[in-house]
């Protein structure tokens, strides 16, 4: 709970005041030079890399290297690396299992992406998420655009999924059911991303991640399904990507 607090409360605290900046500041349609727009992609990356990089300290220090620091202060046999690893999620599973559980995950997605936006439709609510962000800014800064849909895509589930399936949700098996922690991880993974137009998607998302790491007991699957629901979303935004 020390490392998920010291990783989620400064995380919830700036997406908080990027709300907070984005809602106050006037949109602006003037394009960026593309010269400036390749040097804004490049640091808009960097930055968003450490950021995603800022969810593997806690999982690394807790599971892999504090364990090898208090064995040897005790005299005890040092763990290897790869157990603590293992701890987090990276092993093997059965192939069919992992091939099943994306093509489930990819059509709970999309059903419930579908069913969202008739909701939303049927009751005149507009819904503004991350998506429709960068569509805007596709056509003034197409290079920080892409820039930001290949840390998403690439970088994102990697780090999240480490975080949030392989410590955060075993963290909270130790003290809780498996479902109230399944359904928490989901929340909280949900909330951190910022994007209220998506919160409900982004919980349906959460659910079936941590499902699949408790079923596989690996990070592998969830990890794939969450690159390829990232992609399915990269894939509108590619279509607005004018170089």
């Amino acid at each position: 709970m020390v490392g998920a607090l010291l990783t989620l409360v400064p995380l919830l605290a700036l997406n908080s005041l990027a709300l907070l900046q984005s809602s106050a500041q006037p949109a602006t349609n003037q394009p960026l030079s593309p010269s400036v727009d390749i040097i804004d992609a490049l640091l808009t990356f960097i930055l968003q890399a450490l950021l995603e990089g800022a969810f593997l300290i806690a999982p690394l220090w807790f599971a892999v290297f504090k364990p090898r620091r208090l064995a040897r202060q005790h005299g005890l046999a040092v763990p290897e690396l790869r157990e603590g690893l293992s701890a987090l999620g990276f092993r093997s599973f059965r192939l069919w299992q992992g091939i099943g559980a994306l093509a489930l995950g990819v059509l709970v997605i999309v059903v419930a992406g579908n069913l969202y936006a008739l909701i939303a439709q049927a009751l005149h609510i507009t819904v503004q998420t991350n998506v429709d962000e960068l569509l805007a800014r596709a056509n003034n800064a197409p290079w920080t655009t892409l820039a930001i849909i290949i840390g998403a895509v690439i970088v994102a589930p990697f780090c999240e999924e480490i975080f949030f399936r392989g410590y955060f949700f075993q963290g909270l098996r130790l003290r809780l059911s498996v479902w109230l922690a399944v359904v928490l991880s989901a929340v909280i993974f949900g909330l951190t991303h910022g994007d209220p137009g998506s919160l409900v998607l982004l919980v349906v998302i959460g659910l079936l991640l941590a499902i699949f790491r408790w079923r596989t007991r690996s990070l592998w699957p969830g990890m794939a399904l969450h690159m390829v629901n990232n992609f399915l979303g990269a894939l509108i935004i590619f279509q607005a990507l004018h170089f």
